[in-house]
């Protein structure tokens, strides 16, 4: 036998050592189920659990035992990348389980413009649409940002309080104005009603301003004089001002 033919067994055997070994380490490991735990679940299901499943199920194999920790942190990282998810964590449980535990965004609204179209969640955060899934969510335009975000988190969680306001209201409309050295927000609200815009100002004193809104409208209606109007402006609180229709 020739000297290049024992270096070829040589290789192979070595080659064939080594897999044996890969072969039986990963048959060695433990079997690990990965639990998904939503601490807060959207009821529009923007996520896919198979989906973190997989990632995870692919970190396991891998990984080696002696530093899963530290790869189920990565994991950790880039599922709190998703759009979707306000909060995720990943544990390696002492049985040796995988848990992940998840805390979806949940949209507040729909900012739309011209070439703008996303949800914010209350925090801010913005969640691209995706296709196939409708969200019942209010609609705001104009100038939105940190500060003008703050106002209409007020809103229309004064809004969702009330069945009333909440069953005519359509959306909100931002205008940014400047305001000594900073800036100022009026908010206009489009309604059901005969297509009345109410102008709320900021959100200061929003509840005040939604029960003067239902005192006129209850006026308006008592005397079929609702479709005369289209503007009510309750920013003033104190007072309300009505502009007619032409």
């Amino acid at each position: 036998m020739n000297i290049k033919i024992k270096y070829i067994i040589f290789t192979l055997s070595v080659i064939a050592f080594i897999s044996l070994c890969i072969f039986l380490e990963i048959n060695d490991r433990p079997s690990r189920n990965v639990n998904i735990e939503y601490v807060a679940r959207s009821p529009y299901k923007m996520i896919e659990t198979d989906s973190i499943k997989s990632l995870i199920d692919k970190v396991i194999a891998s990984t080696p035992a002696d530093s899963l920790s530290i790869s189920l942190l990565k994991a950790e990282e880039k599922i709190n990348q998703n759009p979707y998810i306000e909060k995720a964590e990943v544990y390696l449980e002492p049985s040796g389980q995988i848990l992940a535990r998840i805390s979806e965004q949940l949209p507040l609204y729909r900012v739309v413009g011209d070439s703008i179209d996303y949800y914010n969640s209350r925090n801010a955060s913005r969640m691209p649409l995706k296709k196939g899934i409708n969200v019942n969510v209010p609609f705001v335009s104009g100038d939105i940002d940190s500060l003008s975000h703050i106002e209409v988190v007020r809103v229309l969680d004064a809004m969702q309080k009330d069945p009333f306001f909440c069953d005519v209201f359509m959306g909100i409309d931002v205008k940014r104005y400047n305001k000594g050295e900073g800036y100022g927000y009026t908010l206009t609200a489009s309604t059901r009603l005969e297509g009345i815009k109410v102008i709320l100002g900021d959100g200061a004193f929003i509840e005040d301003k939604i029960e003067n809104f239902k005192a006129l409208y209850s006026y308006l209606t008592r005397d079929d004089k609702l479709k005369e109007y289209k503007v009510v402006n309750l920013e003033f609180v104190d007072y309300l001002v009505l502009q007619r229709k032409k």
